[in-house]
C-alpha cells in the first residue's frame, strides 16, 4: 500500500514538472521536425506541410479522408513553399487562386497585426499588392504606419450601418479574439472566461469604406471578425466592387447566412479548398475558372472543385 502511494506521489510530481514545462515552452513537446519548422522564425516560423498536417489534418467535411487532406496540403506546400505569416494556409491558398500575380488590391476586414497571423502581408511584401486594412484595434495601427507602406489602415468597428458606435469585448489574453459578441467570453455562470476590456469604437460599412478611400474594385477580400461577418457582408456592395476571391471565416452559427449572401449574388464556394482549410470559405465569381489543387508528390495528379462537392 506504502509502495503504491508513493508510485502515486512520484507520478504526479512528474506530471506536474511537465506541465510546468509545457506551459512555459509548448515547443519543446512537438515533433522534431515540426519543432524545426516552427522555429525558423522567431514570430511564427515558416510552417511547412509537418506542422499544417499536425494542426490541420483531421477531415472537417463529409466525403473527405485523411488521405485526400493530406495530399491537399503537401502538394500545396509542395507547389508554394512554407506559410509564413498567415494563421493557418490562407496566404497559400490566396497565392494559389492569384497564381502569385502581382499589382493586386485588397480589403483586409480584422486585419489584427501587420505581419502576425496576417493573410495580406505576403502579397504587400512579395508581390507589390496595396490595399486597406482594418480593424477595431487602434493599437496595430502604428505597425502598418511603419511597416506597411503601400496599405492604408483604418480603426473602425465593420457593421451594417456607419456613423453609429458599437460595443467591442477584447480579450487581454489574446488581442486575435475581439468580437461585437459578448457571448464569445462568457462562461456559463455569466462571468468572463478571463481578462476582457469593452470598447466603444466607430461603426462602417464596407460600401462607406471604399468609397471614402476611394476604391472602385478589388481583387480579394478577407474578413474575421469572430462571427460578425454576415453583418459586414451586408454592408457590403459585392457585385459593385467585384473581388475576385473572398476569403471569410466560416464558424458554424454563421454558416447559412453566409452560403445564403454568396448564393445570392453569383459567387460560388471554392470547395477545393476546405480540404486544406477548414474554418474559412473561399468564393469567387460564377464562371471563373479556379486553378486545381496538385495532389501529394504527384507531378500530373489534381483535384477540381468538383471532386469536393
Amino acid at each position: 500500500m506504502r509502495r503504491r502511494n508513493i508510485l502515486l506521489i512520484l507520478l504526479v510530481l512528474v506530471a506536474t514538472i511537465f506541465a510546468i514545462r509545457w506551459v512555459k515552452n509548448p515547443e519543446l513537446y512537438r515533433p522534431s521536425e515540426i519543432r524545426e519548422e516552427f522555429s525558423l522564425n522567431e514570430n511564427l516560423g515558416e510552417r511547412g506541410s509537418n506542422y499544417l498536417i499536425w494542426q490541420y489534418g483531421r477531415p472537417q467535411y463529409p466525403g473527405h479522408t485523411r488521405m485526400m487532406v493530406v495530399s491537399a496540403i503537401e502538394g500545396l506546400v509542395r507547389e508554394l513553399g512554407p506559410v509564413r505569416y498567415s494563421q493557418r494556409a490562407e496566404e497559400l491558398l490566396i497565392r494559389h487562386f492569384f497564381r502569385d500575380r502581382k499589382g493586386g488590391t485588397f480589403l483586409d476586414v480584422g486585419a489584427y497585426h501587420y505581419r502576425i497571423y496576417n493573410n495580406t502581408y505576403y502579397l504587400e511584401e512579395h508581390l507589390d499588392w496595396q490595399g486597406i486594412a482594418v480593424d477595431a484595434l487602434a493599437e496595430f495601427e502604428s505597425g502598418y504606419l511603419e511597416h506597411r507602406p503601400r496599405t492604408r489602415y483604418y480603426t473602425f468597428f465593420v457593421s451594417d450601418t456607419s456613423d453609429d458606435s458599437a460595443q467591442l469585448f477584447v480579450s487581454e489574453w489574446n488581442k486575435r479574439l475581439s468580437s461585437g459578441i459578448q457571448d464569445l467570453f462568457l462562461k456559463e455562470d455569466g462571468s468572463y472566461k478571463g481578462p476582457v476590456s469593452e470598447r466603444e469604437v466607430s461603426t462602417i460599412t464596407l460600401d462607406d469604406l471604399l468609397d471614402s478611400s476611394g476604391v472602385d474594385e478589388l481583387d480579394l477580400l478577407t474578413i474575421d471578425i469572430e462571427l460578425w461577418e454576415p453583418k459586414a457582408l451586408s454592408g457590403f456592395d459585392i457585385q459593385r466592387f467585384a473581388p475576385e476571391l473572398v476569403c471569410v471565416e466560416a464558424h458554424l452559427p454563421i454558416r447559412e447566412e453566409i452560403e445564403l449572401y454568396f448564393k445570392e449574388r453569383g459567387y460560388n464556394r471554392i470547395d477545393q479548398y476546405l480540404l486544406v482549410d477548414a474554418v474559412n470559405w473561399y468564393y469567387t465569381p460564377e464562371g471563373l475558372a479556379v486553378p486545381p489543387l496538385l495532389i501529394g508528390h504527384s507531378e500530373t495528379a489534381s483535384l477540381g472543385p468538383e471532386q469536393t462537392q
